[in-house]
């Protein structure tokens, strides 16, 4: 195989890896927690038909709400798909929410191993990212810089509140363990977000059951919350 032919074949898989998710899934490893040495590093198991199902409707969904038990990799999932639009959409703006800033950041961490795993012909021909870290060393931003005067596409970790997120406009907001932020918090930070998701923006969202029933994530998932002065 020639060098042409060879790049040829790299630029035909990227566009097979844009315009499906499952192939690009197929190609992504991540890391388990629970392996040691070699085995802390495993492909996707896109394989498993609730998982390939998952990123299909996650890519697809305006809002999505995922009540999860743990040890589902539906976190790894969102990842996925996060991974996915900051490579493939140019100027995409996503935004990370969980209880604190700390914890978004793990999740963000989550995202530069899927990078970081990505085949390395892959790599040669994709974007570049820079990654931000705040003070303990846990990544809080990532700028991906998309060739030819292309926008940069851009992750941003916050904490839940609507502070953090009113005057923000988001592509695509993933907020993790919802359950667990502060039920006044939850509450208003969904509040901020109706703007982005009434402007076509995107909203996923994930967690365990909260520990109180009364909470707005077990409310939001069981269909019995209503907005109120937080929207």
């Amino acid at each position: 195989m020639t060098k042409a032919e060879y790049r040829l074949e790299i630029a035909k898989q990227l566009v097979q890896a844009e315009q499906d998710i499952l192939y690009f899934t197929k190609n992504v490893r991540t890391l388990d927690s629970h392996g040691k040495g070699k085995d802390k590093i495993a492909y996707f198991p896109v394989h498993k038909e609730y998982l390939s199902r998952l990123l299909v409707l996650a890519q697809k969904a305006q809002k999505l709400a995922v009540y999860k038990s743990r040890q589902l990799m539906v976190t790894w999932a969102m990842c996925v798909i996060i991974m996915h639009e900051v490579l493939f959409i140019p100027g995409s703006y996503v935004g990370i929410i969980s209880k604190k800033e700390e914890d978004a950041g793990k999740v963000l961490g989550r995202i530069k191993n899927i990078y970081d795993l990505l085949p390395v012909h892959w790599k040669a021909m994709l974007p570049v990212p820079q990654w931000y870290k705040a003070k303990k060393g846990i990544v809080v931003r990532m700028v991906m810089q998309h060739p030819n005067g292309q926008p940069d596409s851009v992750i941003q970790a916050y904490p839940s509140g609507e502070d953090q997120v009113r005057m923000e406009t988001f592509s695509l907001i993933y907020w993790d363990e919802v359950g667990f932020a502060p039920d006044a918090d939850a509450r208003l930070t969904y509040g901020a977000l109706k703007p982005t998701i009434d402007g076509g923006g995107r909203l996923l969202m994930s967690s365990t059951p909260p520990p109180n029933e009364e909470h707005f994530w077990h409310q939001l998932c069981s269909g019995n919350y209503l907005m109120g002065t937080e929207g």
